[in-house]
């Protein structure tokens, strides 16, 4: 079903609903009146999670930024080809 998926929707089209999913998923919990300590603990790990995911794209970007640009005659630049329509 994944593969299905990815076939038919971008990438950011799939991201887009997990996010919503996640939302969901937020005020279910949220709906069943937990205790405040849940609550707050639910907010910790969004929130470790958020600062998690945000510094290993921070560390991506500047390890991205100061490699050196493959200038090789076999380099294939995939962005640069272009097939013909049948």
């Amino acid at each position: 079903m994944g593969s299905l998926l990815a076939s038919h929707f971008h990438r950011l089209v799939l991201a887009t609903f997990v996010y919503v999913l996640e939302i969901a998923a937020l005020l279910g919990f949220l709906a069943t009146g937990p205790s405040i300590e849940l609550i707050l603990v639910g907010c910790v790990i969004i929130g470790l999670s958020f600062g998690f995911f945000l510094v290993i794209s921070r560390i991506g970007k500047y390890i991205d930024d100061r490699l050196p640009l493959i200038r090789s005659p076999n380099y294939i630049n995939a962005e640069s080809i272009s097939t013909p329509l049948m």
